[in-house]
């Protein structure tokens, strides 16, 4: 803006103020919901240096680690809390032994050679596996099997 002179002079008050807010979208293939999302701010930081904005940005890069991970970040050295542990994908039936990841059966073989050490189910989706050829990976959810 000029003023009456014709010099260059700074617009007063600031043109812009700017608050963030930091919302989580999460993308499921599900038949009954496509999305999460939820804002994880309680408040807005008005500046990118405060120390509330700093926050919010490394329990974000958690929450993607984690979720980018399928959940297997149980020995890393990033410190997640009890609630974040505590989906259905990533709860182990009763009496599985330790270090046997969710799902998964011991490897012996039926009379005629097949192998069954691949699970009926699929733990991360509940897709039926008893008609597929073993696979490493669930052709629904690309979870790993066994």
């Amino acid at each position: 803006r000029k003023d009456s002179s014709g010099k260059r002079v700074s617009y007063e008050p600031r043109r812009y103020q700017y608050k963030y807010s930091f919302w989580i979208e999460i993308g499921i293939q599900s038949p009954w919901f496509d999305l999460i999302r939820f804002e994880l701010s309680t408040t807005r930081p008005e500046n990118r240096h405060d120390r509330f904005y700093r926050d919010y940005e490394r329990q974000g890069e958690e929450i993607r680690a984690y979720m980018n991970s399928r959940g297997n970040m149980h020995g890393q050295s990033v410190s997640f809390d009890q609630q974040a542990y505590s989906s259905p994908t990533m709860a182990a039936p009763t009496g599985t032994p330790v270090g046997t990841p969710a799902g998964s059966q011991t490897n012996t073989s039926e009379p005629g050679g097949a192998n069954i050490n691949q699970p009926k189910f699929c733990p991360n989706c509940g897709n039926d596996l008893s008609t597929r050829q073993p696979a490493k990976f669930c052709p629904n959810c690309g979870g790993q099997l066994g």
